[in-house]
């Protein structure tokens, strides 16, 4: 039997794992996440996308400090935070910067275009995953959605997720 992982919709289950999606860990205490960070990075045979390499020991640094540690901050990402937000984030970099860690300005020129890229990978992952029934069902969707799915759908990503798992049957 088949076992297919996805989201519930009123047209079935459509299989997840997209580019853009992220798993977080979640955990009471940075020890708790450098063990489960520990664990998650090693070689899994079942997942396509991971590599056989050996892992750090991050269990063993936990409790080195950060101490001339240097950690990027990119102003793309900081631009026009909400007030709040802009306060927390200062208090984190004043913690690091008390503990030892270099704090410093990153610009990642090609982060500009993160919003156009991220849009269409998701137009084109959505086109995939509603292939058939954008096939059967297209007056179904509204005209916005309808039209995300078709601009999707004229990228090379819904080609390119068929290939890549040959044991599905879109």
């Amino acid at each position: 039997m088949k076992t297919t992982y996805g989201l519930v919709s009123t047209h079935g289950i459509f299989p997840t794992a997209m580019t853009l999606d992220t798993a977080s860990p979640m955990a009471r205490s940075v020890s708790d996440l450098v063990c489960m960070l520990y664990y998650m990075a090693g070689f899994d045979a079942n997942n396509p996308g991971s590599l056989d390499v050996s892992v750090p020991n991050y269990i063993y640094d936990l409790n080195n400090g950060i101490q001339g540690i240097k950690i990027g901050t990119p102003a793309y990402f900081l631009q026009d935070l909400a007030p709040d937000i802009e306060i927390l984030f200062k208090h984190a970099m004043e913690t690091l910067l008390y503990l030892g860690a270099e704090i410093v300005d990153v610009e990642i020129p090609e982060l500009a275009l993160s919003t156009f890229s991220g849009y269409t990978i998701a137009a084109g992952e959505a086109a995939a995953l509603h292939h058939q029934w954008l096939q059967t069902h297209s007056n179904e969707y509204s005209a916005d959605i309808r039209s995300f799915f078709l601009a999707g759908a004229l990228t090379e990503t819904p080609q390119y997720i068929r290939r890549s798992r040959p044991g599905d049957n879109w």
